[in-house]
């Protein structure tokens, strides 16, 4: 439950735009840790280079087209790579088979 949370914290540090706030108190905060690493952030001396950084990794995410459509695009490829690989490539679904079946390249009954 709380793996993500504790993931997105390290990322931000191992990305140089932010810091993990609750390194040592885990599932709670303690005022005096996350407060000193709230200035350090928003006002300590390595704020601006923490702005700049997210600022930068921003653009390249937009440029990219960011998360949705970079995730599209990779899926699109398994499935044309499949397609291409597949002894059967359905334009629609057999009988008995999802949809998303037949674009996989079928449930294996090998027929259609």
């Amino acid at each position: 439950m709380w793996m993500d949370t504790f993931d997105f914290a390290r990322r931000a540090e191992l990305l140089g735009i932010g810091r993990w706030g609750n390194r040592l108190s885990g599932k709670v905060c303690e005022s005096s840790e996350l407060g000193e690493v709230l200035v350090d952030v928003v006002a300590g001396e390595r704020s601006s280079a923490y702005a700049q950084k997210a600022k930068e990794l921003a653009e390249l995410c937009r440029r990219s087209g960011g998360g949705r459509v970079i995730a599209a695009r990779h899926i699109l490829a398994e499935i044309e790579d499949h397609a291409t690989t597949s002894s059967r490539v359905c334009q629609a679904p057999c009988k008995g088979e999802k949809e998303s079946d037949a674009l996989l390249g079928g449930n294996g009954n090998g027929h259609c």
